[in-house]
């Protein structure tokens, strides 16, 4: 996890989830804080996997096609702007991966399992 919150501080692209505090640690726990986020692509698609305590705004929430097509095309800008300015392989693009924020941005998380290169990326 620490991994993967050092990349999101790291990175600064309109379509990868923003980090307002940077990670603390404690013998116990780690904290960090986000931009508000309203949940996970995976949250609002498959809610039949949710645990019962589903929040009301999250009941019966559809995602119109047009915005379906944008928000692929926000995490493309991501993908791309990860590999040809960041020089860095996300390896882990998943529905749990990406978050919509409270305005309905889908963003990049999860660099759990990235790979930074600079030559071996390109081509």
């Amino acid at each position: 996890m620490k991994r993967g919150v050092s990349q999101l501080t790291r990175l600064r692209h309109p379509s990868i989830l923003t980090v307002e505090h940077p990670l603390e640690e404690s013998r116990d726990c780690l904290a960090f804080a986000t931009e508000p986020v309203l949940a996970s692509l995976s949250n609002l698609i498959v809610q039949e996997n949710i645990s019962s305590d589903i929040p009301n705004h999250l009941l019966n929430y559809q995602l119109e096609p047009l915005e379906v097509k944008y928000g692929l095309l926000q995490v493309a800008e991501g993908l791309a702007f990860l590999h040809n300015s960041g020089k860095l392989l996300h390896r882990n693009i998943c529905l749990e991966s990406i978050i919509v924020n409270c305005q309905g941005a889908w963003k990049i998380s999860g660099f759990e399992y990235s790979l930074t290169g600079g030559k071996q990326l390109e081509g």
